[in-house]
């Protein structure tokens, strides 16, 4: 059997969901989360979805998410319950041509 992985190379750069998880922590008004991961054009875009009833500190995740990860995702701040039940921490919609 071989092992099922959500690591994704985003940029140049490996995106694990345990980095990701440290981050969030730091946060407590963060419900759940995932990264979505698209290449419109070719090039690698990441968006941190969050669900959150009232964040404030995007500014401050954004710093520690890039400090941590190296990468500045877009972030989207949803609703408590906006996610799916079930989600990837990263989801790679990427296309190749």
């Amino acid at each position: 059997m071989g092992r099922v992985d959500t690591t994704a190379r985003i940029k140049g750069m490996f995106v694990y969901p345990h980095q990701v998880e440290q981050v969030m922590a730091r946060f407590e008004e963060i419900k759940r989360w995932q990264i979505e991961v698209t290449n419109p054009g070719g090039i690698d875009e990441m968006v941190l979805s969050i669900e959150s009833g009232a964040f404030k500190r995007e500014e401050e995740l954004l710093h520690t998410f890039r400090e941590r990860i190296k990468l500045r995702p877009t972030l989207k701040i949803l609703a408590p319950g906006t996610l799916p039940p079930q989600i990837r921490p990263i989801e790679d919609k990427r296309t190749w041509d």
